[in-house]
This record gives structure tokens, sequence and C-alpha cells, in this order.
């Protein structure tokens, strides 16, 4: 005969459950990674990606951010015409939609074969990375209309301090920055339609509070290939510029579906350990089995109200990698 249990009991089960619950809680660590948040409507000329709220380029010309600026910042806020270097979709270096929202940045990855010239963006985290964790990061690129040219070597770095270059008077150039990056991609992305996603994972030093993307390679280790479509004549019929978007850092951290746990029937209990800020960039995705009996079956902490004894198995995703965990709420008779 089923031992029955009564309604005491099962609360007692499910205070334990709840208790038993560590909730975790992580986000994008990238600010503005999808560029929507503005200081201000980029204008003429280019160059402007100061206006992305916590975005800048790494290069400091007479002590500012700005006069040396020439990466760039597009936003629908300007008319969409072919006449206004930063709007969208239509702009200076071609025809693109944002990726996500209205909003995206720019950056020469090769500037005709010119090791003196490169482009680059770079933000500050909202907070250190921390020693022996692994991250992983994933942005979107698509190559401008206006290119004759498409590269390898899209990379990102991430450093305790900025990597501010100081060219001096009176060259104007931005200086290329050699050095390691911890993401690099060797594929050469020439895509003018579709955005290519950029993904990779590292395990951070400690300290590291800044990220910068852009090419690190010397020209001569890098691979650069012509294009048709490009620009008739000038330097972006030899150059290869890129659109970037939706860039986001997130933990990697180990699906937890939970204890498992016991309830009466008709009752509920609450899924999962791990909760993750809602945010523009959808770092991070989560997938329940079986679906029946769940409030939402792609959420990271669902309520569970199963009929019957069930299993459920949750497999967590991010642009690198996935794990899977289980839970098994057993359902009893009641009084």
């Amino acid at each position: 005969m089923a031992r029955r249990y009564n309604k005491v009991t099962a609360i007692i089960l499910g205070i334990l459950f709840l208790a038993n619950s560590q909730k975790q809680y992580a986000q994008n660590l990238v600010l503005n990674g999808s560029f929507e948040d503005t200081v201000h409507c980029p204008t003429i000329p280019a160059g402007q990606i100061y206006n992305a709220k916590h975005w800048f380029q790494p290069i400091s010309y007479m002590g500012s951010v700005i006069l040396g600026s020439t990466s760039d910042y597009f936003n629908a806020c300007l008319n969409p015409t072919p006449s206004v270097e930063g709007g969208v979709p239509m702009n200076g270096h071609g025809h693109q939609y944002a990726k996500t929202g209205v909003a995206y940045a720019g950056i020469g990855l090769d500037i005709a074969h010119d090791d003196q010239y490169r482009e680059y963006i770079e933000a500050m985290l909202s907070e250190q990375l921390q020693a022996g964790k692994k991250y992983c990061l994933s942005f979107y690129v698509n190559l401008g209309d206006t290119s004759g040219c498409a590269s390898n070597n899209m990379g990102a770095f991430f450093s305790n301090d900025s990597v501010l270059v100081y060219p001096s008077p009176p060259t104007y150039y931005n200086l290329i920055i050699l050095i390691t990056p911890q993401i690099l991609d060797t594929n050469i992305i020439s895509d003018k339609t579709n955005w290519t996603l950029i993904t990779g994972e590292f395990t951070a030093q400690g300290g590291e509070q800044f990220i910068t993307i852009g090419n690190f390679v010397s020209t001569t280790d890098t691979k650069i290939i012509s294009v048709s479509g490009g620009a008739a004549g000038g330097v972006a019929s030899y150059s290869a510029y890129y659109y970037i978007d939706d860039v986001s850092l997130v933990e990697i951290t180990a699906a937890k579906a939970g204890n498992d746990t016991t309830l009466c029937a008709g009752d509920s209990a609450e899924l999962g350990t791990n909760y993750y800020h809602t945010d523009t960039v959808n770092a991070i995705s989560y997938n329940w089995l079986p679906a029946s009996g769940l409030s939402n079956a792609h959420i990271a902490m669902p309520k569970a109200a199963p009929t019957q004894t069930t299993t459920y198995y949750l497999t967590q995703s991010t642009a690198c990698s996935s794990s899977t965990d289980s839970i098994t709420i057993t359902v009893l008779p009641c009084d």
C-alpha cells in the first residue's frame, strides 16, 4: 500500500527544496553591447563611436579620445539616406539593418593594407573578471558594402587597463595594437548580407575590466582577399570595413536543474538554481524537457506542476558551449 503524505509534510518538503536552491545572478558584462544607448545621435563627420554610451576608440590624440576618433557609430536616429554617414540602415559604408535594435558600430579591420592604420572599439566591463573562471564572448559582424576586400583576424582583447595608444603630431593615424587577443577568428568574413557570429571562450587571469575589438595581427600575417561589389575607386575599394553588433560576455556556468523533491498532487515547485537577468542580447538560452507541466520550458526557473513523477532535463547554452542537468519531481497522493 502506497504511503500517503499530508499537507504539512508537503509544505516542509517544499521549504527544504527552496532552502537548498541557491540562486546565482549573472548577466552580459559588456555595457551597451548592442549600442542602443546613445550619448548623442551621431552626426557628420563619421568616427563618433564615443556617442555610443560606454564605448570609445582607444586612441588619445592631444589628450582626447574624441579628437582622434575615427571608429564609427551608426544609429537610425539619423535620416537614413546615402548622404548621412552614420545612419541605419543606409550609411557611408553601405546598407545594413542592426542585428538587434537600431544601432551598431563599425571599424576598418584592414585599411588599404597599411600597418600603420587600424581602427578599434573599446569599452569598460560592468565588473572585473575573476581569475580561473571561464567566459564566453560573442558578437556579430558584417562586411560593409563599399569594401573591396575581406579580411580575417577579427579579435577581442581583455585587459586590466585601457589599451590607449598615443600618436605623435602631426600624424592622425591609428597605430596598430600588436598584442595577443584572447579571442581570435582566423576565418575570412566576406558576407555583406548576413550578420556573422564570432564566438570564443577563455579563462580569465583576474582583474580584466576592458574589452577591445579589432585586428591585433600584423598585415603580413593577415589574410586579405578581393570581393565584388565594392566602391569604385578610393581607399574603400581596397579595404575591409566591418559593422559590429550585439557584443556579449557571460560567465560559463554548468546547468543546475535543482535538487530532487517531492510534491503533493496538484502542487507546484520552482525548478532551476541559475537566474540570468533579461538583456537585449540573448546570451544564454534554456530548454527544459519534457515541457509538459511547466509554466515555460525556455526560461531559467519555470514552475513545474507535473501530474505524475517526472524527471526534467535542463540544457543551458551559451554561444560557446552547453551543459545538461536533471531534476526528478516525485508526485505523491496527499491527504
